[in-house]
């Protein structure tokens, strides 16, 4: 499995060299995490679904997880890794059932509720659209999970928004397993997927015969 930090270096790369030819209207940033391993990112967090359920970390408990941070006026990045993700989910075949995908907008102010629940689940019907209007719980989240981004409002009302452009892998434990940064290819996100998937069921296994033994 490619390593997380190969990842962002060759997506940072990649940025880097379309940015030069003006390819990119999102600003997506250089990311590099505060923790030294993806056990130490992700964590707690208390966040709106659009039908205004509370959403926290344990919500999920049980379930894989690809969380996303990004926002439904991103007129490249975020729609190219929402069809990349499709993708890679489809191919898992009977496995995709087994991964949810979840998308926190960074722009609350224009992603309503409506907004963001259509364009999430134009690519996964049954994703989790998420949110809040408190800027420093949005904050919190993202710190927690080295996710960065930028909003800023001109003075006619239009919005320059700026963000790091990374899928986390969340394993049934609430635990950030892998990251993929934007440009990685669907073919790539589903090998990975796989071996997690089996890895974990190896694992359940493991413990059952265990338990049936003592």
């Amino acid at each position: 499995m490619t390593k997380p930090v190969q990842r962002v270096m060759l997506g940072t790369f990649a940025f880097l060299t379309l940015l030069g030819i003006g390819v990119f209207v999102t600003r997506t940033s250089d990311f590099r995490p505060g923790a030294s391993s993806r056990s130490e990112i992700g964590g707690p967090f208390v966040l709106t679904a659009s039908d205004g359920t509370v959403v926290t970390d344990q919500t999920f408990r049980g379930h894989w997880m690809l969380v996303y941070f990004g926002y439904t006026h991103c007129p490249d990045i975020c729609p190219t890794t929402l069809a990349d993700l499709q993708a890679a989910v489809k191919h898992l075949g009977t496995d995709g059932r087994r991964v949810q995908v979840a998308m926190v907008t960074i722009d609350p102010r224009r992603d309503t509720p409506t907004v963001l629940r259509a364009y999430l689940t134009h690519f996964f019907p049954s994703g989790h659209p998420l949110q809040t209007d408190d800027a420093a719980r949005l904050q919190a989240v993202a710190d927690g999970f080295g996710a960065r981004y930028d909003v800023t409002v001109a003075a006619n009302g239009t919005e320059d928004v700026g963000h790091t452009a990374f899928v986390y892998a969340v394993d049934p434990e609430g635990r950030v397993v892998d990251t993929w940064p934007f440009g990685t290819d669907s073919s790539v996100v589903t090998h990975d997927l796989r071996i997690l998937l089996r890895r974990v069921r190896g694992e359940a296994s493991t413990s059952s015969r265990e338990g049936s033994s003592s």
